[in-house]
């Protein structure tokens, strides 16, 4: 018999904590029988427990199978905290029908989304009430702890759209422990290569008044660790989705995403790159399915200031002759603009309301955008979708999947 470390719950005699969910994830299992709280095929197996539910999605997502042992009188309940899927598990007796209907990926053709964050992050916001005094003790008002890094904002939009995807990148130590059990928690499907050194970064964000912020450096990521999550690449299939969004750490080549995509070249994944200059304009050899840049970065890229939209459209074909099939523009309060690979343009307006977070909006357009398309394979509805996701979270102060509160 062998026990995980971790904190022995007396009631339940359940094992539970970030010990417990590292340990978990250095091994596989031919099955794995799990129990919960309640089921229901729009909420999946949930508990109230989100430390136990930290545990059991670790425990799922190493097993080769997964059987959860329910009785009838479990069924349509729902509670705060997610384990797994109803859809991807094992059952004897059919599930009573949601009556929320969600946006389902792939359109039953077994497809799956995957995310690269590169340096994940946890964001420690603290309000405070007065303005900051440097050298003084400042007691904040309240505090969030906020997930995070491009593509885990992705996976977390996606995910309450009803698609589910897979994160990929890189943690350490235990506050890389802490971010998957969190993510866990919230029944998103992680797949990170663990490093053996340092510590996922967290970034300090001091709200008052004016922001002030301390972005921490993140771990080294050494050659054998990009190994590793090329490896976790070669399991992609045909007609999968990579998204990659955002900068490459300074201990990894600028030639990353290249270097990822090449690998793929050939074998039907698409492609979804959300970067700026040469970090996109170099993938484009590549033929991605879908480049997002906004309106300023695309000017950049053409060395020209785009103010109309035939200006914006003409570089947006620019692109495509280098090899982009899709090219989504976003434009702010301007809405955004969508030429695609059959050379129609697409042009929408945005919602009317107050900007209060302009951080993850682009990050929740692509998710957006991408639910959409494998919804309907429609791309004037990706686009509707991909802007009111955007919208959305531009109107909110953050991504509310990915965010804990204390007062």
């Amino acid at each position: 018999m062998y026990l995980p470390g971790g904190l022995l719950r007396p009631q339940t005699e359940a094992i539970v904590g970030a010990p417990t969910v590292t340990s978990l994830q250095r091994y596989n299992f031919t099955k794995a029988f799990m129990g919960a709280n309640g089921v229901a095929l729009d909420a999946g197996f949930t508990t109230p427990d989100p430390e136990e539910a930290a545990v059991k999605a670790a425990a799922v997502h190493r097993a080769r199978e997964a059987w959860f042992l329910v009785d009838d009188a479990k069924f349509s309940r729902i509670y705060r905290s997610h384990c797994r899927p109803a859809g991807r598990c094992h059952s004897h007796q059919p599930l009573p029908q949601p009556q929320i209907q969600t946006i389902h990926a792939g359109k039953g053709d077994g497809s799956m989304i995957y995310t690269v964050t590169f340096n994940p992050a946890i964001d420690y916001v603290v309000r405070l009430d007065a303005p900051l005094e440097v050298g003084e003790v400042n007691r904040a008002k309240g505090e969030d702890c906020v997930l995070g890094g491009k593509g885990i904002n992705v996976s977390g939009v996606l995910a309450q759209l009803g698609c589910e995807s897979v994160a990929l990148g890189f943690v350490a130590g235990e506050t890389g422990a802490w971010l998957e059990r969190g993510l866990a928690a919230q029944g998103l499907k992680t797949d990170f290569v663990h490093l053996e050194q340092g510590m996922t970064r967290i970034n300090v964000k001091i709200k008052a008044g004016q922001e002030t912020e301390l972005n921490g450096a993140g771990p080294d990521i050494p050659e054998s660790a990009m190994q590793e999550l090329e490896k976790k690449l070669d399991s992609l299939n045909e007609d999968d989705i990579l998204i990659l969004a955002g900068s490459i750490p300074a201990s990894l080549s600028q030639d990353t995403y290249e270097r990822l995509l090449a690998r793929l070249q050939g074998r039907g994944v698409r492609a979804v790159v959300d970067a700026t200059r040469d970090l996109l304009v170099n993938v484009l050899q590549y033929h991605p399915f879908l480049i997002k840049p906004n309106n300023h970065e695309l000017g950049e890229i053409v060395g020209r200031v785009l103010t109309t939209d035939e200006e914006i459209i003409a570089a947006a074909r620019t692109l495509q002759q280098k090899g982009a099939r899709n090219v989504l523009v976003s434009m702010a309060g301007d809405g955004a603009l969508l030429v695609d690979e059959n050379g129609e343009v697409h042009r929408i307006g945005c919602p009317k309301g107050k900007v209060v977070n302009s951080v993850g909006a682009g990050d929740s357009m692509v998710a957006g955008f991408v639910a959409g398309w494998m919804q309907t394979r429609n791309y004037s509805f990706a686009l509707r979708l991909g802007t009111a996701c955007g919208s959305a979270t531009a109107f909110s102060l953050a991504l509310p999947p990915k965010k804990k509160s204390t007062n």
